[in-house]
């Protein structure tokens, strides 16, 4: 701010010695001239009210008492805090410290606002009445304004809430001290949080009416909600020293702490994705928040309220950052979201009903989950996802959402996959499992870290994959890969069961055979590899019936899902030594409960278990993939282009955009 010329303060001291220090706060001559007028105008009525007569004030208190308020000006305090009040259309608002005072600008838009709704009935749910919530009320400026300015005209009621109990008590103050032509019967204030998740807000209001016995319901036709919050770099660069010296800075900046562990972005932004929370949840048809610029203004606009559901990394995280599918490491998306104004929350809390994830998916606009710790959405919870509107799968499998749910709910939920992220991870790590069960390699393994030595004890369960019959259930990304990869072992016979074949070059390049009965595969095979998606037809195949057309003494390995398998079936199989061995990653439910049975079962002979967590879709490299692909199907949701891959999409725009899931509902 540039120094006051000496030229311009001896220039004021020679008209009146008090007009130099105003001239500190108000920077202009005539400025200065009008706040001395009102000073004194505000010293002759208090002290009329003492003396009863003009005339009987004594001249040195009258003095004295200007000169105190020109003191106190000069120190910067507003000048609304000195008069107690602030003109605000046809209402004298009171101010007092601790609240903030009303503006101009605030005052404008207050009128165009009431134009609107005048002069618009069908904003209105009933055309003889409205119904207006103002959150962070303050003073009750907006709210009462409005209530005199429609009044006249519609029948109006005004509900005002605020944290503040200092802000609570002058808002029903300047009710009762405007009134007429307020009338306290329509307007009423209630504490409430603004910046808390979930209806506690709304519950909050409607219970405070109530008790003061007025029975309305909780819908509100407007919401508007003054003033904006800033940073508190924008608090201390941005606003007047006034405002940083004297009004209440909780009221612009956001405390640290008032949002959510999940929430780490910009705290000033997330405030409005509650406001719009707020409105959403009474039904306004209007909203109307005042930010701080343009700049806000843009990111508000485009603020999508992202829910991530992934498992803890813990001190694993911490110390690989390539371990990118943890709560830690967040897919690498952060920062990138929240440099573009959006928020993101993140939990691995899935399960409760009251869980992280259930209360946050209530208003997500996106949900990313994993196949490796999914956040199961059923019908139930679409229905209570007013906003969602896209499901992404950090991985390959959406065997977790009701897809037919996500069809028909807020006009077609678009469900995405990261098709092809980890196939060669899944299908290396079939392989693997294979190799694992037939050469008996956990219990020699737990043997020698057992300090023992028994050859014959391990050797007598041990077999070589070569000249064996393989089988896969489906040829997909993942059951081709498999085929090819058994090539090098010179297995007897290389046999799928699917219900689209393979083209008979790529049969003749592996060397396969399709068998098109199930039963029938299954009797040759010594391995059989469960590779297919989980739907209808898919879910509990794997059960005590089909396990015994299996060929006694066969391994089978399932890395697809573990709903395919009845658990306890195989469980038994196992323990019978109809199956000789299992294996794999996945499991149902999503982390498996301890007293899982596949987490203990064994074959006769002391082994033939290979089961591990679901992990073979997530190694480090995977997930390098399916993080960098979950990005790409965000950028094509938020920058509206919605561009997506054709083979990432299950279903989109109401419809299944793939054969591969048969969960289909009839149309």
């Amino acid at each position: 701010m540039p120094r006051l010329s000496n030229e311009l303060l001896r220039h004021a001291f020679t008209i009146n010695p008090l007009l130099p220090p105003l001239l500190r706060t108000c920077r202009t001559l005539p400025s200065a001239h009008n706040e001395l007028r009102w000073l004194r105008q505000h010293v002759d009525a208090r002290l009329e009210t003492k003396f009863g007569r003009k005339k009987d004030v004594p001249a040195p208190l009258r003095r004295r008492c200007v000169v105190n308020l020109v003191k106190k000006r000069a120190r910067g305090v507003p000048l609304q805090y000195i008069l107690g009040s602030q003109p605000f259309g046809d209402l004298d608002i009171l101010c007092r410290k601790g609240v903030l005072i009303p503006r101009q600008a605030t005052e404008e838009y207050t009128y165009r606002l009431s134009s609107i709704l005048l002069s618009t009935p069908s904003l209105r749910a009933d055309q003889e009445q409205i119904r207006i919530l103002d959150l962070c009320t303050g003073t009750g400026c907006i709210p009462l304004l409005l209530l005199s300015l429609l009044s006249p005209t519609l029948k109006t009621t005004v509900t005002g809430i605020d944290i503040s109990p200092t802000a609570l008590a002058l808002a029903r103050l300047n009710t009762t001290h405007n009134s007429p032509p307020l009338s306290s019967a329509h307007a009423r204030f209630a504490s409430g949080d603004v910046l808390a998740s979930g209806p506690a807000l709304l519950n909050e209001a409607h219970r405070a009416r109530e008790d003061e016995g007025w029975y309305g319901d909780e819908r509100f036709d407007v919401v508007t909600a003054n003033p904006p919050y800033i940073s508190r770099l924008g608090f201390n660069r941005d606003t007047e020293r006034s405002v940083r010296n004297f009004e209440p800075r909780l009221a612009l900046v956001p405390e640290e702490g008032r949002i959510g562990g999940g929430e780490k972005g910009r705290l000033e932004d997330i405030f409005y994705g509650r406001i719009v929370e707020k409105a959403e949840g009474v039904g306004a048809k209007i909203l109307v928040m005042e930010v701080a610029g343009t700049e806000q203004a843009g990111r508000v606009a485009r603020m999508v309220k992202v829910l991530l559901v992934l498992y803890d990394g813990g001190k694993h995280a911490e110390e690989f950052p390539e371990l990118l599918g943890t709560t830690e490491n967040e897919l690498g998306i952060r920062k990138w979201l929240e440099d573009a104004g959006h928020t993101l929350v993140t939990t691995s809390d899935k399960d409760d009903p009251n869980s992280k994830f259930d209360q946050e998916l209530v208003d997500a606009e996106v949900i990313i989950t994993t196949p490796f710790h999914p956040g199961y959405l059923t019908k139930e919870r679409l229905q209570k996802a007013k906003k969602l509107k896209l499901a992404i799968t950090a991985g390959i499998g959406s065997d977790h959402v009701d897809l037919n749910a996500a069809n028909v709910t807020n006009g077609g939920i678009t469900v995405a996959e990261v098709t092809g992220s980890n196939v060669v991870s899944v299908a290396e790590h079939v392989i693997m499992t294979i190799l694992v069960l037939v050469r008996n390699f956990v219990p020699a393994h737990e043997q020698v870290a057992a300090g023992n030595w028994d050859v014959a004890a391990v050797a007598k369960n041990e077999y070589d994959l070569e000249n064996k019959v393989v089988g896969t259930v489906a040829v997909g990304r993942i059951g081709t890969r498999v085929l090819k990869r058994l090539k090098a072992f010179d297995c007897k016979e290389l046999l799928y069961f699917d219900y689209q074949p393979l083209s008979p070059e790529v049969e003749k390049e592996i060397g396969c055979r399709r068998v098109e009965n199930l039963e029938e595969m299954l009797a040759q095979c010594d391995v059989v590899t469960i590779n297919c998606p989980l739907h209808e037809k898919t879910r509990g195949l794997f059960n005590k019936e089909l396990i015994s057309k299996m060929k006694p003494g066969a391994w089978l390995v399932n890395t697809a899902r573990g709903a395919i398998v009845v658990k306890e079936d195989v469980a038994e199989a196992l323990k019978s030594g109809h199956l000789r061995g299992y294996g794999g990653d996945v499991w149902f439910p999503q982390p498996a409960p301890k007293d899982h049975p596949l987490r203990y079962a064994q074959n006769p002979w002391g082994g033939g278990n290979a089961m591990v967590p679901h992990m073979s879709g997530t190694s480090i490299d995977a997930q390098k993939r399916y993080a960098d692909g979950t990005k790409a199907i965000l950028d094509s949701y938020l920058s509206g282009r919605e561009d997506y891959r054709p083979e990432d999409l299950i279903v989109h725009k109401g419809d299944y955009a793939t054969k591969a899931y048969g969960d289909r509902a009839k149309k």
